[in-house]
């Protein structure tokens, strides 16, 4: 009597990687799906904001580690675990809670917590390792929220307004500074046109008066900085050009080049009768 043995079919390696990359993949799609409110809003604050441009930048280097470490990917596939649905779980409510609070940074982290869980989700600890440094190097694509943007910017004005007259004192010039305006007053030389600038909530124009005469500035430039499509965070502002006598010129809505050379040619025009009036 011969015994007849079952053997069970068994998954090649080779064939049980592939299948992970392709669930992994499935996992992808769908997270982008449903993080896609979120990634379009970085889009746009890449293609807005000059200094947040290098966000294109950071998918492809990303994608460039990924590449040049997938002989290693593919051997560190290890057996799933159940931490990865904790962490898409976790991202799934920061994602809720960053687009109802309209945080959006909350959502923006929680895409990179969620492909952290996908991969530990199918491919466990070992894959995670290997994947860490280019899922964490996302994480430099995200933009600050406007309302920290905005204050490191005023905070970045000011110390670089502190170090010009720290400069300006070096080279024996009386110089006085109020905020982020330095003011050269009585001292600055004939022929020199000394123009201010005021960021303002309210009572735009005559707050921005009261400077320009406290100051001795010639001209002035005044914004609202709670104006629509105005202010830190844009990358258009809408300003008026004041001088002793009031308003001199409002400028539309346009890019923050084009403001700073109508400013420039508006303390030209200035400067041309000085200038005559000297020779």
């Amino acid at each position: 009597m011969s015994l007849l043995s079952a053997r069970l079919p068994q998954v090649s390696p080779s064939r049980s990687n592939v299948l992970t990359g392709v669930l992994i993949g499935l996992a992808l799609l769908a997270c982008l799906i449903a993080f896609h409110g979120p990634l379009l809003e970085l889009e746009r604050r890449w293609s807005q904001q000059e200094e947040y441009s290098h966000g294109f930048l950071i998918p492809v280097v990303t994608a460039w580690l990924l590449w040049a470490r997938r002989d290693l990917l593919r051997t560190s596939v290890g057996p799933p675990s159940w931490t990865g649905l904790a962490l898409i779980v976790l991202a799934a409510l920061m994602n809720t809670v960053g687009q109802l609070s309209a945080i959006t940074i909350l959502s923006q982290v929680g895409f990179v917590v969620t492909l952290a869980g996908i991969v530990l989700a199918f491919g466990g600890y070992s894959l995670l390792r290997a994947t860490l440094i280019p899922i964490v190097f996302l994480l430099f694509a995200i933009p600050l929220p406007y309302f920290v943007d905005s204050v490191l910017t005023l905070q970045l004005q000011l110390i670089s307004s502190k170090l010009g007259v720290f400069v300006i004192r070096l080279l024996q010039i009386p110089v006085y500074l109020d905020g982020n305006i330095i003011d050269l007053g009585t001292s600055k030389p004939p022929g020199q046109v000394l123009v201010g600038f005021a960021a303002e909530t309210d009572d735009v124009e005559a707050n921005a008066l009261r400077k320009l005469r406290s100051k001795r500035l010639d001209l002035i430039v005044a914004n609202d900085v709670g104006a629509p499509g105005a202010g830190f965070e844009h990358d258009t502002n809408e300003v008026m050009i004041l001088g002793a006598y009031g308003v001199e010129e409002k400028l539309p809505m346009m890019s923050k080049a084009d403001v700073a050379r109508a400013v420039v040619d508006a303390a030209v025009r200035r400067l041309m009768p000085i200038r005559g009036a000297s020779q």
